[in-house]
């Protein structure tokens, strides 16, 4: 059933830029525009890309992922079962709500969206204020510390769904 979006998209979080679904992203227009290849295609070869880079693709029609550091081509795949929520992480990493509103089966999918992988981009680092560096050692403390405790959560059995609570 695909779904036809009138208008703007309304979605919740934080959101990538939700362009009206069928206009492309700049970059995508015009006689040079070219989708990347997917995993799928014979002549399949990932790309290799910063987060920058990334983060340009962040509309409905034109949506990166990235999980871990696979990046994935989400654009207008308006028949995802969550609906029009998946563009809200359009340009941005999913990691972590990928991992909670999935289960461990699903990445298997993802092999048919997979472009290609992210790279450092040590010039951007390099150019980072202590406070930014800081943050972004921080920002990644907090990332394997929630990842360390959903996996104890999980060893401890707590996502287990028990049938007979609902009989």
């Amino acid at each position: 059933c695909r779904r036809e979006f009138r208008g703007s998209i309304e979605t919740m979080g934080k959101g990538g830029n939700q362009n009206v679904v069928g206009a492309a992203a700049p970059e995508l227009q015009g006689a040079n525009a070219k989708k990347p290849l997917r995993s799928t295609h014979p002549e399949f070869e990932p790309l290799k890309m910063t987060r920058a880079e990334m983060k340009k693709h962040n509309t409905v029609s034109d949506a990166w992922m990235s999980i871990g550091n696979k990046v994935y081509d989400m654009s207008d795949w308006h028949e995802h079962p969550g609906g029009s929520v998946l563009f809200t992480h359009a340009g941005d990493d999913m990691t972590d709500t990928f991992n909670m509103f999935h289960p461990p089966g699903t990445v298997k999918m993802l092999k048919d969206f997979y472009i290609g992988d992210l790279i450092e981009d040590a010039a951007a680092v390099a150019k980072m204020t202590p406070e930014e560096l800081q943050s972004k050692k921080e920002q990644a403390e907090f990332e394997k510390a929630y990842r360390n405790l959903r996996s104890q959560m999980k060893k401890a059995g707590l996502f287990e769904i028990n049938y007979w609570y609902y009989a």
